[in-house]
């Protein structure tokens, strides 16, 4: 070993000084080697040094096998480490354990002077010359005393884990109960006792969970509550709304008033305000209703209820000129019971924060008298003086009103009518706030400032005030579905909607023309069905044509469910409909898609942009497709979103603000799980995700879904899982309603996880989770890191990165064959077919449910 061993640290009977001693490496360890060349001594208090900077250098010099610090704080513990320094350029600094040591410096307290004045005069006056040999005596015989002393001071630090010497603890975190991990330096070992009691707090919480294994491993880990994705029946998937800010944006959450379908409804005012209408199903509510949503400034505002009755869906928003909105929407949306409904709302203005006095005049206030009020987070005040009323014990609401505007900015007071004073911001809408600091304001109560009456917010004027609902007329009760409103025209309304005349589906239309409607007309009714029609507005030079999109089904009765976007264009000058031609077409690769729920907008140059929900990866996800204005084939369809997530219900919209240069926004419902401990305010990240897709059944041609399969994002639904052998569920096991998953993946590509950490994390797991409760480690695969440029290799022009591909695909061929023995089919409506036969026990050995036993 090149390192020195033996060290011993001991404290200075005088105080304020620790000598040092230690045995140095024999010559024969450096053999063929750089020599010894010295040492150096490095010191630092609550650890020890872990590098030859870390910390004050006591010594730095020759070879030698002692030395003193005369510079230690006293009552203070001090940790060394002496490292060896070779003749190496540059030279190599060598330690280990056995390189440290630590002790206490005790202070020099004054025990032998004080001993010496204790004794008589006498004996003093006849110790010459001063101080003599009695003193001198003295201060040897009793220099223990001093170190007893600083010991006793020193006393009350071992309890404190930041002060207390290294051996003491680990009886300090037996106090608490916390098993040390005496493998970890000491700062370490500290830390742990300093954050025990928090963790001991937040027992059978996931912050707890995530903050051991961390501490544990050094990895990071993402906790799943796997009885999450135990299958329910009925449960259908919760489709929360999102929205994609522009090309290069990532999925934000605007609201969890999620629904198991239903299409967005989004216009942008012309003061550049976004209006989101969609349809939500309330946690304890009777059926759909509606709700608007609207983006201001940046910030989403409230849910707002439109209150058109309950049930209802399926809103179609389109602003007049006016400012006014035209809303359209399905009464009773599911069965063969629903009406086309219609109303027109109006918009309320945002008003200012209000805070009106709880008294009426004559108010009792006096000279001196204190208002402190916050103004949009802005504190101000207000000393009332004997010039500023008439009779200050009985101010009038006109005078206080008066002082109020003069002496506070950014706020009004007024007298009311019955003599009280409404207080309110000069500025309207969402963020405005007005509160009287009750506390520091001795004539709140004179005013009638108390309680809740002290705080007031302003309107954001999301809401509306709606006419009364009418039926369409025209539009029979039936089935009907999939309403979409466009403006046409100063005052005039296109709206499109599905019906199924008892063969098929149709997309039918009417104008509304602000105090009437035109008869419907049948727009599509070819091919095995017409969904979810879609219109955009092109600009062009005789006019705005409008463009009506829609999802057309090949043919009725085809379980491949072949569905395109197809398209027809209204002639402005003549006022006809045009033929009916495809905007996408069926992938010659798969021979089938489902494309569905299209969205149009006019981009730049010249081109219409539709977003519409498709399966041509194999799962539903948003694609995009675009089609030239002025005639022309329609591009390749491109994807958008194709994750494991299913996202739908595309709606897209010019950017808010009024900023022309911004790419559009599209809004979508998806399944995506939720951070929900995100939203919090202030947010936290507790690796935990709340899952919202229901109880839905494999798609086996979603590859991006299954291949989620039992990780942290699963999007799957399990069965629950039963032992296989025994009372006990093993790891493989995690779909149950007890079991917490830890995720872990590596933080740091040196952050091994061995076998020995594992197995003394889990009985530790165990402490910190309820009876009920058990959790399963679960290691995601390690990323591989591949330096481009090694260490010492320049930077150069071009880089060729060869890699050795272990297999390589050919291609297509003309058949392909995959062997599945234990995978069969289940169709139910027809006789015959079962999950399971009694009578075949080979139709029970994959089975993830056994019934239990009678």
């Amino acid at each position: 070993m090149r390192t020195v061993a033996a060290v011993r640290a001991t404290p200075h009977l005088e105080g304020g000084r620790i000598d040092l001693a230690w045995r140095n490496p024999p010559a024969a360890e450096f053999a063929g080697r750089p020599p010894l060349a010295g040492v150096r001594v490095v010191r630092r208090e609550r650890t020890f040094p872990l590098d030859p900077d870390d910390g004050a250098v006591i010594y730095d010099g020759p070879v030698v096998d002692r030395v003193s610090d005369p510079a230690a704080r006293p009552l203070a513990t001090h940790y060394y480490t002496v490292f060896t320094r070779d003749a190496a350029s540059p030279p190599a600094y060598r330690a280990d354990g056995a390189s440290q040591a630590s002790s206490y410096a005790s202070a020099d307290h004054g025990v032998p002077a004080r001993l010496y004045r204790m004794l008589p005069a006498a004996h003093q006056r006849a110790d010459l010359p001063a101080p003599g040999q009695l003193f001198r005596f003295l201060s040897a015989a009793a220099a223990p005393l001093n170190l007893a002393r600083s010991t006793a001071e020193g006393l009350r630090a071992l309890h404190d884990a930041e002060t207390a010497p290294p051996g003491f603890l680990r009886p300090l975190a037996h106090w608490l109960g916390w098993d040390l991990d005496r493998t970890l330096p000491v700062s370490a070992q500290r830390n742990e006792i300093a954050a025990a009691p928090h963790l001991y707090r937040g027992v059978g919480t996931v912050p707890a969970l995530r903050s051991i294994v961390v501490r544990y491993t050094g990895w990071d880990v993402r906790v799943a509550e796997t009885a999450q994705s135990v299958v329910r029946a009925g449960e259908a998937p919760r489709l929360n709304v999102f929205a994609l800010a522009g090309p290069d944006a990532e999925p934000a959450l605007v609201t969890l008033e999620g629904a198991p379908g239903g299409r967005l409804s989004a216009v942008v005012t012309a003061g550049g305000r976004l209006r989101l209408f969609y349809e939500t199903v309330p946690p304890r509510g009777s059926g759909r209703v509606l709700r608007v949503k609207t983006l201001d400034g940046g910030a989403w505002g409230d849910a707002v209820a439109v209150p058109v009755g309950a049930p209802a869906g399926a809103p179609a928003a389109a602003e007049l000129p006016d400012g006014r909105v035209f809303l359209a929407w399905l009464d009773r949306p599911e069965g063969a019971a629903a009406r086309l409904r219609f109303a027109v709302g109006t918009a309320r203005r945002p008003e200012p924060a209000r805070l009106r006095t709880g008294h009426t005049a004559p108010f009792a206030l006096w000279p001196g008298a204190r208002l402190v009020v916050g103004v949009d987070g802005r504190r101000q005040g207000v000393v009332f003086t004997a010039g500023d009323f008439a009779d200050p014990s009985a101010a009038s609401a006109a005078e206080v009103a008066a002082v109020l505007t003069a002496r506070l900015t950014g706020v009004t007071g007024t007298a009311a009518p019955d003599g009280a004073v409404v207080l309110a911001t000069t500025a309207a809408g969402a963020g405005r706030r007005l509160t009287v600091e009750q506390a520091a304001s001795d004539a709140a109560g004179a005013l009638g400032w108390t309680g809740p009456d002290g705080t007031a917010d302003g309107d954001p004027g999301d809401g509306f005030d709606w006419t009364p609902p009418l039926d369409v007329p025209g539009v029979p009760v039936g089935r009907v579905a999939d309403p979409c409103a466009v403006a046409d025209g100063p005052s005039h309304v296109r709206l499109f909607w599905s019906a199924h005349d008892g063969t098929r589906w149709t997309v039918a239309a009417a104008r509304w023309t602000g105090t009437g409607w035109d008869a419907p007309q049948v727009l599509a009714d070819g091919g095995g069905g017409n969904r979810e029609p879609a219109a955009v507005r092109v600009p062009g030079a005789g006019g705005d044509a409008l463009w009506l999109i829609w999802s057309r089904l090949r043919s009725a009765g085809d379980p491949a469910d072949v569905r395109t976007l197809s398209r027809r264009i209204l002639d402005p000058a003549t006022g006809t409909w045009g033929p009916a031609d495809e905007i996408t077409r069926v992938p010659s690769a798969t021979g089938r898609c489902a494309d569905r729920e299209p969205s149009a907008i006019v981009a730049a140059g010249g081109e219409v942009r539709v977003w519409f929900r498709s399966d041509r990866s194999g799962g539903p996800g948003l694609w995009s497709v675009g089609v030239p204005a002025g005639g022309g084939a329609p591009r390749d369809p491109v994807p958008v979103l194709t994750g494991p997530a299913a996202d739908q219900a595309p709606a897209v919209v010019a950017a808010p603000g009024g900023d022309a240069g911004a790419g559009p926004w599209v809004l979508f419902r998806s399944d995506r799980g939720v951070e929900v401990a995100g939203l919090a305010d202030p947010p936290s990240d507790t690796g935990t995700l709340r899952r919202f897709a229901g109880g839905t059944t494999v798609v086996l041609g979603d590859a991006a879904r299954a291949g989620r399969r039992r990780q942290w994002d699963d999007q799957l639904c399990y069965t629950p899982c039963k032992p296989r052998a025994g009372d006990r569920l093993d790891d493989t096991d995690l779909y149950t309603r007890g079991t917490v998953a830890l995720f872990l993946s590596p933080l740091l590509p040196d952050a091994p996880l061995s076998a020995q950490i594992e197995e003394r994390l889990r009985p530790l797991l165990e402490r910190f989770l309820p009876v009920n409760v058990r959790a399963v480690l679960v290691f995601a695969p390690r990323i591989h890191v591949e330096a481009l440029y090694p260490a010492g290799t320049g930077i150069q022009e071009t880089f060729q990165d060869v890699h050795p591909f272990v297999e390589r695909y050919a291609g297509p061929s003309d058949t392909t064959a995959a062997a599945l023995p234990d995978w069969s089919f289940l169709l139910a409506t027809t006789p015959g077919h079962v999950t399971a036969a009694r009578a075949d026990p080979t139709t029970l050995r994959r089975r993830a449910w056994f019934p239990p036993p009678r």
